[in-house]
């Protein structure tokens, strides 16, 4: 997810029910009837801050190809497919049908730019950005190896900013703890623990996975408060509150010949009311003046409800596995020597099965088509609420320690450590019964978040999977992209279509690039259908990552 909040830092029912009839069901259709065969679905690659590019991806995917029917994803992708199911729910798209509901989906995944602009001056997204720009500054410094009068005027100058009325709310309580002298009268462990704050500060603009404390340092974000803001967004294109004849009226307006449109594009369009951009900022402030009177909230709704889903993070869950881990961040806050010996092949890759799909994926996968992936395959169950997945896919290393499953979830005791185990998640929507799948992906190597490629020998463990014993072999079978026989290529072999961004070329401030990139990016693909997109690249041609 990575600085990504420091970027969102981001039913026709009335009078306007006339321009979209509802249609009267048969009696037939009360009856249970066999689910819709899963044709259109869409695997994400988490990508933090760019979460962007997967919002214009399927704005432009899903006019082509009509409403996704089932996404998996880990990290940022988990939060895609939580507003995508928002959109779904929303009362003035739900009753569309055919291209007008495509239609409709397009535009408000589009409109989440326009979302983004319009709250940037709400003081808790405003908090975000200073948070983002001050960690960013703090990362151009040299580290707190000064003198004592030097860091501890440091580490007052940053309680007093952390503390604020302004971005309180926001900030860790750990973190708080962490730089208030009080705490520890021992200069020494003092100087540790603000040490250790500019670090997870840092981790904001630029993730480390240098070192094993990654997995145990506190995050900088309170990020249960930070889902609640992230929440806020989808209870808006749920529908929960607000005007749905506002909402219908914007959607036929804007919706129409606005197709092959960006946001910034279609903003522009006049309107009866008004330009689209103006309208759509409008339905914004009215429904956040009225949030507070909203009875639910969509992220305790459960998973799957209106979008077939799989979600991801990586877990451990033997006992002694946990334990291992539980010590370590004991003798962490204890400022103790420790190193951080740990098996790979106690970490699963866990997959939250939404109970709408009605099939267990893992286990056909594991039985019908085994790979490196599906060998460290877990089935978590259900999620009952989407919190539950928010609080820890997204929550990768550098963002926060481990999180724990709690008594009541399927896996309780265990521990999640984010999802990045799995960023191309091509085989599990296959064996969930997906006809098609198109890949949302980037060009390039897998990330080196999970480890810095092969030689191993001659160099110090870096990224998530290596600091967690990952060996050459293990790295070989999942994520290297040079055998063809690894996870990761026959996800892209496996895929009909890959979404082949260039997301990486734009930094985390260059948010209109990472937008473009997600809505022009070429299909490439050899499978007859989809080869009719106008973005379709059959060439052959070799591109990293994609082909």
């Amino acid at each position: 997810m990575r600085r990504l909040f420091s970027v969102l830092t981001v039913a026709c029912l009335f009078p306007v029910a006339a321009c979209f009839p509802r249609p009267k069901a048969p009696a037939s259709a009360m009856k249970a009837i066999t689910p819709e065969p899963l044709e259109r679905c869409v695997a994400l690659r988490g990508n933090g801050t760019h979460l962007m590019a997967h919002t214009t991806a399927l704005a432009k995917i899903t006019s082509r190809w009509g409403e996704v029917q089932a996404m998996a994803g880990g990290s940022s992708g988990t939060i895609t497919t939580f507003l995508y199911e928002s959109i779904l729910m929303n009362p003035a798209v739900n009753f569309l049908q055919g291209e007008h509901r495509s239609r409709a989906i397009s535009l408000l995944l589009k409109s989440i730019a326009g979302y983004t602009q319009e709250v940037l001056d709400a003081p808790e997204w405003k908090a975000l950005i200073g948070i983002g720009t001050l960690a960013g500054r703090l990362k151009g410094q040299a580290s707190l190896h000064f003198p004592p009068a030097e860091f501890q005027k440091t580490a007052a100058d940053l309680l007093q900013i952390f503390a604020s009325d302004d971005i309180k709310e926001l900030i860790n309580p750990e973190i708080l703890d962490a730089l208030d002298p009080a705490n520890d009268q021992n200069i020494g462990d003092y100087k540790n623990r603000v040490e250790e704050v500019k670090k997870a500060a840092m981790s904001l603009v630029d993730l480390d996975a240098s070192d094993a404390d990654v997995f145990f340092r506190p995050g900088l974000i309170n990020f249960p408060h930070l889902i609640n803001l992230v929440g806020r967004i989808a209870d808006f294109y749920a529908g929960y509150g607000g005007s749905q004849a506002e909402m219908a009226g914007f959607i036929a307006a804007c919706g129409s010949g606005t197709e092959e449109k960006t946001w910034k594009e279609l903003a522009p369009k006049l309107t009866s009311q008004g330009t689209c951009g103006v309208r759509f900022s409008g339905l914004v402030r009215d429904w956040r003046k009225n949030r507070n009177a909203i009875a639910k909230s969509r992220l305790m709704d459960e998973p799957g409800s209106r979008l077939k889903n799989i979600m991801i993070t990586s877990v451990v869950t033997s006992p002694a596995a946990v334990n291992t881990l539980r010590r370590y961040k004991t003798d962490y806050h204890r400022g103790a020597t420790r190193q951080l010996n740990f098996n790979f092949g106690d970490v699963g890759f866990g997959y939250w099965v939404s109970s709408s799909l009605g099939v267990d994926p893992v286990k056909t996968w594991r039985e019908s088509n085994g790979d490196g992936k599906s060998n460290k395959a877990i089935n978590l169950g259900h999620a009952k609420a989407w919190r539950e997945i928010l609080e820890k896919s997204p929550r990768e290393p550098s963002l926060g320690s481990y999180t724990e499953f709690a008594d009541g979830e399927v896996m309780a005791g265990a521990l999640s450590l984010g999802g990045w185990a799995d960023l191309h998640p091509v085989q599990v929507l296959k064996a969930a019964g997906c006809g098609k799948v198109i890949y949302v992906t980037r060009r390039g190597p897998e990330t080196s978040f999970i480890s810095a490629g092969i030689p191993y020998l001659g160099r110090e463990k870096s990224g998530l999977a290596e600091l967690l014993g990952m060996n050459e072999s293990t790295y070989n079978e999942v994520y290297n992209l040079a055998s063809p026989e690894s996870a990761f290529s026959r996800a892209v072999a496996q895929a009909d279509g890959v979404w082949c961004t260039d997301w990486n070329r734009f930094s985390a401030s260059e948010q209109e690039g990472i937008a473009a990139s997600g809505w022009s990016a070429p299909l490439v693909t050899r499978d007859p259908t989809l080869s009719q997109w106008a973005e379709a690249d059959g060439s052959g041609s070799q591109i990293t990552g994609c082909r």
